[in-house]
């Protein structure tokens, strides 16, 4: 009988870490595609201009709510966010990046 060989990932926060830094990067580009400053789409997503930095520089990660604001404000569906975080993913794998 053939033994089942489960492979676990060396550190399980890569994958984690590698997400969250994707999310961050997918939000930049959209936002600076639109052309929308920081500060206004804070503004109207009714959350700090810093916490919206922080997002975007990966310190912080954005709950479903304040990223379904966002994403409302620049008028992207979650579809769309969805296809530019899958590219974004792709575009990623193979290098992991950790949090200074």
């Amino acid at each position: 009988m053939k033994r089942l060989r489960i492979i676990l990932p060396h550190r399980p926060w890569c994958r984690r870490e590698v997400t969250i830094a994707c999310i961050a990067k997918t939000v930049r580009t959209l936002r600076q595609r639109t052309g929308v400053s920081q500060e206004t789409l804070a503004w109207s997503a009714d959350v700090d201009r810093n916490y919206l930095g922080k997002v975007e520089r990966r310190k912080l990660s954005p709950t479903i709510v304040t990223l379904d604001r966002v994403l409302t404000i620049l008028d992207v569906s979650w579809a769309q966010f969805g296809a530019a975080l899958d590219a974004e993913l792709a575009a990623d794998s193979g290098r992991v990046q950790r949090r200074p």
